[in-house]
């Protein structure tokens, strides 16, 4: 059966029924350059699952029969690449103006939502959750200031619940930060302390669901790095239902190669990476 699935080869109709359903059920384009890379992934995931052939595995995929396999096949053509302080010139933005001002408009409620919503392996979210609790100090307690993670993939949120890290993934913390939200976990590892771990929520949560199902519109969205992988229509298809779960005035951050056009409907460009939903609330 091995032997089988390391000769498969996708046809030119079944690579193309792929990249058409990824498209379709996650946002994830599959360019021409990236078809061997995409195949000999697939071959790998086909091993593991004791798929008879990768049109089988297409077949299943898109039948929707088996949404663990769906999980498996974004696990296996993406790429969860994140680590702490990335692109830090959108943390010090929040910390320095943004955090202040939110504390200022939300003193009455005290009610501050966030959502890091291509969450990854929890890097980025459980750098958000350091973020509020250092800018609000003692006074965190009062707020609540929920913080939600989402992501596609099984395999990078299992990563992010567990919260365990090598010594040398924290190493761009500052020793403070280290010291006050990681405990030693064996050599060479260290774990997020339930302090902080408590702080962030972790969900599957697929962008091309058609409509977002929050309760309550958030306040920032972080939503990095994962734009990048969506044609034009799939993108618009995310940033409007973005928008429609963000308050008016509030904050959006993608990725610093990532742009939308400066005359978008919903957003306003504040600077590299950073905008604004239009109007004001």
């Amino acid at each position: 059966m091995s032997a089988a699935i390391d000769m498969d080869v996708l046809s030119e109709a079944d690579f193309g029924r792929l990249r058409n359903g990824c498209r379709a059920l996650f946002g994830v384009t599959i360019p021409d350059e990236k078809r061997p890379l995409a195949e000999a992934r697939l071959r790998s995931l086909g091993r593991q699952l004791g798929a008879p052939s990768l049109t089988s595995l297409v077949d299943t995929l898109l039948s929707g029969a088996n949404p663990e396999l769906a999980s498996h096949v974004v696990d296996a053509l993406t790429t969860n690449h994140t680590y702490f302080m990335r692109e830090e010139e959108h943390f010090e933005l929040l910390s320095k103006d943004i955090l202040p001002q939110l504390e200022r408009s939300l003193a009455r409620t005290k009610d501050l939502r966030l959502w890091c919503a291509a969450a990854a392996t929890g890097e980025e979210p459980y750098y958000l959750a350091m973020l509020l609790r250092e800018h609000f100090g003692a006074a965190y307690s009062q707020w609540n200031a929920g913080l939600l993670a989402t992501d596609i993939s099984d395999k990078a949120l299992s990563v992010g619940r567990r919260g365990l890290y090598s010594t040398q993934r924290v190493a761009p913390l500052t020793p403070e930060l280290r010291s006050r939200y990681f405990q030693p976990a064996g050599p060479d590892q260290v774990q997020v302390k339930d302090s902080l771990k408590k702080d962030v929520v972790f969900r599957r949560f697929n962008l091309m669901t058609e409509r977002y199902p929050f309760r309550q519109p958030f306040d920032v969205v972080f939503i990095r790095n994962v734009l990048i992988y969506f044609a034009r229509d799939e993108m618009q298809h995310v940033l409007e239902r973005v928008a429609s779960v963000l308050k008016p005035g509030g904050w959006m951050f993608i990725g610093m190669a990532e742009s939308l056009r400066r005359d978008d409907r919903h957003f306003e460009y504040v600077q590299t990476g950073a905008y604004r939903r239009r109007g004001r609330a």
